[in-house]
């Protein structure tokens, strides 16, 4: 091993200290769920630096599969049972995303060292795990439906706002509003599709729809948009008459769904977390700057709306069928 890769493999395990310390409950031990789920995000990271990051995954969980001497992917039964709620995955994922963007990468090799001083880690825990209770098969698993995700929606948020800019805007002269409210509207027509009465006034209901709000919020947070001021801001009242963008759903879902099937996600909670997330990254684009596209105090509202109307239509959708 030479000089630099060994202070590469230090780096690494340093954070890899700092994040078991972060997943540590005191009487209970390691968090495994929220580890394996930092563990994917910076995985991720890291494989989003090569040219084909979906054939590098390959390669590394057939490397990571070796190691563990697993034959083939376990089955994998209910996976929304399984996994933490999509707010949660987003937020841990992003979290290890952050992780490892602290890696400094001097030379191209070190993106390569630093996958295998990860696996190597991975299959450590692993083991270590297996040794208590949660079995290696299961750690793998997890790790790799986490990753798989970790990278759709990486993927998703930048391909469904290039997909609106090349089709809706260079084709049809959108704006960048029009954008902003059609992926905030679709986001929560499936999260409204998804999830449970909101009319109910139920806790778990307007916590879930919350949990979409989380995602496209922190999206654009993290791209630069300041503040968590002016989101609700001239919002209609609850007893308003429902007007979602209904033209724009119709024109934006049969690209956005075109893509998901492309990308083989149908479960609606992921696919209006997507969206959602997408949304976030093209309000920090037109907020981007010293002279906006559109003034953050205009856009935070203006996807707000939208995606809070749809949720809403939904709702009605089913109380009236």
């Amino acid at each position: 091993m030479t000089q630099n890769e060994e202070t590469l493999s230090e780096r690494i395990r340093a954070l890899h200290a700092r994040v078991a310390h972060l997943c540590l409950e005191p009487g209970k031990g390691i968090d495994t769920m929220r580890m394996i789920q930092i563990y994917a995000g910076m995985v991720c990271e890291l494989l989003l630096e090569y040219e084909l990051p979906g054939e590098m995954m390959a390669s590394f969980e057939d490397d990571l599969m070796q190691a563990l001497n697993i034959d083939s992917l376990p089955h994998f039964d209910d996976k929304a049972k399984t996994l933490p709620p999509v707010y949660i995955l987003d937020r841990e994922i992003e979290f290890g995303r952050s992780f490892a963007r602290e890696i400094t990468m001097e030379e191209w090799d070190d993106v390569h060292d630093a996958l295998k001083t990860l696996s190597n880690l991975l299959a450590h825990d692993f083991t270590l795990w297996e040794m208590h209770h949660m079995r290696r098969a299961e750690s793998f698993v997890l790790f790799h439906e986490c990753l798989k995700l970790a990278l759709a929606f990486e993927f998703a948020a930048q391909d469904l706002c290039d997909i609106l800019i090349e089709e809706k805007i260079a084709k049809e002269e959108w704006t960048l509003g029009d954008c902003i409210s059609a992926m905030s509207a679709v986001s929560g027509w499936y999260a409204g599709s998804h999830y449970g009465h909101i009319s109910d006034k139920s806790i778990e209901a307007i916590e879930r729809m919350d949990q979409v709000i989380f995602i496209m919020t922190q999206e654009s947070f993290r791209l630069g948009v300041e503040g968590s001021a002016n989101w609700r801001k001239g919002l209609p009242a609850n007893d308003t008459p429902i007007n979602p963008p209904m033209d724009l759903i119709e024109e934006a879902n049969p690209l956005i769904r075109k893509y998901t099937d492309f990308i083989q996600i149908d479960d609606e909670s992921y696919i209006g977390a997507m969206i959602a997330k997408a949304s976030g990254r093209m309000i920090a684009v037109a907020c981007g700057g010293d002279f906006p596209e559109i003034e953050p105090a205009i856009a935070k509202p203006l996807a707000m709306m939208a995606l809070l109307e749809a949720f809403r239509y939904q709702d009605q959708k089913r109380q009236v069928s």
